[in-house]
């Protein structure tokens, strides 16, 4: 019986040492290239709150260079605020000169996600009508930190025409990559978002091997 309840004791241990664990997982990167674990991170319109051990504290879009969260598993990573048509992105979101986005690759070619939360009206009966929450994702593209350029259509990242058509002048110089990326245009269904980024991933990866 002593060691039945020994053991179910270890057992909660370790499992509030890893939730404790994977708690701190969440980390901010300032302008100085230091690392700072924290449990919280929340973006502002003009500013990034972090919260560790029940303290906040807010930091500039000035201070930090790029974060990650731990209970997204994304990283956000600092860019020049992309160009946008839609006059409330616009003003709501890429109002100040930088903004951070969730960035989906690792290496040269970047791509970038963005995500556009709000509410609609809907009918929710023919005589009434009730506001609908949603949540839709912009990308964009660009090559080390130069400038963001939209892909995609309206909400969607697919292997269209379109979006052939800039990849292939993204991911060049690799006579393998390039047939991959012809051999994934012509498949059907359309290959989407997962597919993009493995094969700009597998670019990637290419041009890193080169310059060793």
């Amino acid at each position: 019986m002593k060691n039945n309840v020994l053991k179910y004791i270890v057992v909660l241990i370790i499992i509030h040492c890893s939730a404790a664990y994977s708690q701190k997982n969440s980390f901010i990167v300032t302008t100085t290239n230091d690392t700072i674990y924290v449990d919280k991170i929340v973006l502002k319109e003009d500013k990034i709150k972090v919260t560790t051990h029940d303290s906040t504290k807010k930091y500039s879009y000035q201070e930090l260079k790029s974060f990650y969260t731990a209970k997204d598993n994304k990283h956000f990573e600092k860019v020049i605020s992309p160009p946008s048509a839609d006059a409330y992105i616009k003003k709501v979101y890429f109002k100040n000169d930088y903004y951070f986005l969730n960035r989906l690759t690792q290496g040269k070619v970047k791509l970038f996600s963005f995500s556009v939360k709000g509410l609609v009206m809907s009918a929710a009966s023919p005589h009434m009508m009730a506001p609908l929450s949603f949540s839709d994702d912009l990308y964009f593209i660009s090559i080390y930190d130069s400038k963001l350029e939209p892909i995609g259509d309206h909400f969607k990242l697919k292997l269209t025409k379109e979006v052939f058509d800039i990849l292939s002048v993204y991911l060049y110089g690799n006579d393998e990559i390039t047939k991959e990326l012809h051999d994934l245009y012509n498949t059907k269904p359309t290959p989407a978002k997962k597919e993009i980024i493995d094969l700009i991933n597998k670019y990637n990866v290419w041009v890193a091997k080169r310059k060793k």
